[in-house]
Order: C-alpha cells, then sequence, then structure tokens
C-alpha cells in the first residue's frame, strides 16, 4: 500500500504528463514510490512518467478500458521477460511460485520499472 500522493507532489511531476487526473495520480503515485526505493533522480522520474503516459495514452484508443490498455502496454514491454520465466520455470523446484498475469496495479509498478 502506498501513502497518498500530495498536490504538491504531483505538480512537481506532472507538467509533461497529460491525460485522465484518476490516471495521472496512479503513475505519480509509482513515481513517488520508485524515488523513495531506488532514489531515483526526481528529472529522470518525471521523463519516465512522461513515457509511461505516452504509451498508456497510445492504447487506450484501440483498447475497450484503461486496465485493458494498461495490459497491452506491460505485455508489450515485458512478455519476452515473462515467456522466458516461464521456460525457465521448470528447471526450478516444484515449489516454486508460477508465472501469472499480475493485477493492473503490480503491471504499472513493473512498467514504470522497467522505463
Amino acid at each position: 500500500h502506498r501513502p497518498a500522493v500530495t498536490a504538491q507532489e504531483i505538480d512537481a511531476i506532472k507538467p509533461g504528463i497529460r491525460g485522465e487526473q484518476d490516471v495521472v495520480r496512479m503513475i505519480v503515485e509509482v513515481m513517488m514510490s520508485l524515488i523513495e526505493v531506488f532514489g531515483f533522480q526526481h528529472q529522470s522520474v518525471q521523463n519516465q512518467a512522461e513515457h509511461v503516459s505516452a504509451l498508456w495514452r497510445s492504447k487506450m484508443g484501440d483498447c475497450a478500458s484503461r486496465s485493458v490498455a494498461l495490459g497491452v502496454v506491460h505485455n508489450d514491454l515485458l512478455f519476452s521477460h515473462r515467456a522466458w520465466l516461464e521456460t525457465v520455470q521448470d528447471a526450478f523446484p516444484a515449489d516454486r511460485p508460477t508465472v501469472a498475469v499480475p493485477p493492473a496495479a503490480q503491471q504499472l509498478d513493473e512498467v514504470c520499472l522497467y522505463l
């Protein structure tokens, strides 16, 4: 669970992010956690946020919903990695978790971190 993002934090990151306010807020929340967890530089995070927003918006016109669009972006970026994990998971003990499609919130986290 992420702490609530303040309006000041959103204003600091969102200048280049376009889109619906709740989508912007979701992206900013993830990006703020990346700053806290990994110590990424603010300008780098702002650039990443703009990139995620642009990718997500570009898929929204072709998809039935925002969550479907996010799933398409996630798949486009991370499919080959997940396919590799599925291929090699047989080499690991049976008690290891299998690779599954993550929920939308995790997909956004993974896309933001990947970029």
